[in-house]
């Protein structure tokens, strides 16, 4: 598949095998919504480090997956799902910033419960960053993490991201504010 120029639906942009199970980090499809919304779902009912407090209807499911595809096609935005054994268990993204940050990128990455701890993440950003650079032409990407999610903060640090700033108290979660630590990673390196 010609990612310049074909739909990006399905392509796999990476698999392999950890603890004889297959994981696939591949472009989303229409396919995925079921999976997709058990996936939000069960981050929302964990109470892990999101910004959303309420669980995801399906319609709205599909409204977001139809965005999604759309700016994926339209180059603003690169999207991968992670597939584990045939089930979509995480998902990664960047979204490409308009006009005089045409050159920048936010990135967002979640993994379920049960496929963290095993490299997954370092993988997928690694693979996300590179599509990042390939497919959208960033330069610079950027992202938040809440100060307690110290997996997610080692995650990034892995990977090359650098502290960039703090938001204080942003995040009102389990009846506390956490400042957001703003982070950023520069493809020009």
């Amino acid at each position: 598949m010609n990612k310049q120029s074909g739909s990006l639906n399905g392509t796999v942009v990476k698999d392999f095998e950890i603890d004889e199970s297959k994981v696939v980090f591949r472009y989303p499809n229409m396919e995925d919504i079921d999976d997709l919304l058990e996936y939000i779902n069960s981050l929302i009912e964990e109470n892990t480090f999101i910004c959303r407090k309420e669980k995801v209807e399906r319609d709205d499911e599909v409204d977001w997956l139809k965005n999604t595809l759309k700016e994926t096609e339209e180059k603003r935005k690169v999207h991968l799902v992670v597939e584990f054994d045939d089930k979509v268990m995480g998902s990664a993204d960047v979204k490409k910033k308009s006009g005089k940050q045409s050159h920048v990128g936010e990135l967002g990455i979640g993994l379920r419960r049960e496929i963290r701890e095993k490299g997954i993440g370092v993988r997928l950003m690694k693979s996300l960053i590179d599509e990042a650079k390939s497919v959208l032409n960033l330069e610079i990407l950027t992202l938040e993490v809440f100060e307690k999610n110290k997996i997610a903060k080692n995650l990034y640090e892995k990977v090359g991201f650098k502290k960039a700033g703090v938001i204080q108290d942003k995040f009102f979660q389990n009846d506390e504010y956490q400042d957001s630590i703003v982070m950023e990673l520069d493809l020009r390196d």
